[in-house]
């Protein structure tokens, strides 16, 4: 009798060690896997399964975590991607909405003859076509940036001897600045150094520095652009003593279609885009762009360009619009 109920008592045990075994390692990540695969139906990804064991269900528990952060992943990506076409939306109404009013406007002048004499209809139709301009370059400017963001905007490299290249580049842009009534300056020479660079892109990046400059600099506001040789590159210097950047925006000004409401409401022309494509185009030149500005103490864009992959120590072209 004692041996019956030893054995009775040995197959029990082991009955209930395979059954907390089972319980543990099987049924219970089974049922929290159910659990959270019902969560995640309702839009719930944060209930968790819980496993630190090995084996087939183990690795299944783990697959099924990989496979919940993925989902988490690509909803987020939606959202984002809702936001944007939203942020999209506002703004590009937002931006479009003045010159076309405008347009409208200085139309309705012209058929229901408040202007009349020839000299005020050439001043009006010459504020259309600037206005028409604003838009097409808005325009201009989601097209670049749709072609970046999917990784279809071209970039044609090819080496090129900086001397050559940055004095055409800056008597085109000293040009601009002058029309606009600020003064321009080159101080120093520019180094004769063979970099690999697109030509069309590059003169896109400065064009649109430098127009950020003149934007928001004074009429009687001065730029300046110096340059200087360093290790595998070229570094530029462009300082003006415009209104600046406050702090707090700072960190926003690479955001699409970011211009602080300031500026919208001062009609001061852009869409907000130009940062975000430079930014870009410096990155697929192996570079990285910063800004360092503050209120009313001017802007200092740096922008490297470097001739081939390096860390971030590495040298390259160094672009600044600003005053320190």
């Amino acid at each position: 009798g004692f041996i019956s109920f030893c054995i009775l008592g040995t197959i029990i045990f082991i009955l209930y060690k395979i059954y907390s075994v089972i319980n543990k390692d099987v049924l219970k990540p089974i049922k929290q896997m159910h659990k959270s695969a019902r969560e995640i139906l309702k839009g719930n990804y944060l209930e968790y399964v819980n496993y630190d064991y090995h084996g087939e269900i183990g690795e299944f528990s783990h697959d099924f975590e990989v496979m919940r952060d993925s989902l988490v992943v690509a909803r987020e990506k939606e959202e984002n991607i809702k936001r944007a076409e939203k942020e999209l939306l506002a703004c590009i109404s937002h931006d479009l909405k003045t010159p076309i009013a405008n347009i409208s406007g200085y139309c309705e002048g012209i058929i229901d003859g408040v202007v009349k004499e020839e000299k005020d209809i050439k001043r009006y139709i010459g504020i259309i076509l600037k206005k028409s301009r604003v838009l097409n370059k808005l325009l201009d400017d989601i097209l670049e940036l749709s072609k970046a963001e999917i990784n279809q905007m071209t970039i044609n490299k090819k080496e090129v001897y900086s001397k050559d290249f940055f004095e055409e580049l800056l008597e085109e842009v000293s040009m601009d600045v002058a029309s606009s009534g600020r003064r321009f300056e080159v101080n120093g020479d520019i180094p004769n150094l063979l970099i690999n660079l697109d030509e069309e892109k590059i003169t896109q990046v400065i064009n649109n520095i430098v127009s950020n400059s003149i934007k928001y600099t004074d009429n009687d506001g001065v730029i300046s652009i110096r340059f200087s040789k360093i290790s595998e590159g070229l570094e530029i210097i462009c300082k003006d003593n415009g209104i600046g950047i406050a702090q707090d925006e700072l960190k926003l000004v690479f955001n699409k279609f970011y211009r602080s409401e300031k500026h919208r409401n001062q009609n001061i022309p852009g869409s907000g885009l130009g940062l975000s494509i430079a930014k870009y185009i410096v990155e697929m030149h192996n570079g990285n762009i910063e800004i360092v500005s503050g209120k009313d103490k001017g802007t200092t864009v740096y922008v490297k360009i470097r001739n081939k992959p390096n860390n971030v120590s590495a040298s390259g072209v160094q672009l600044n619009i600003g005053i320190n």
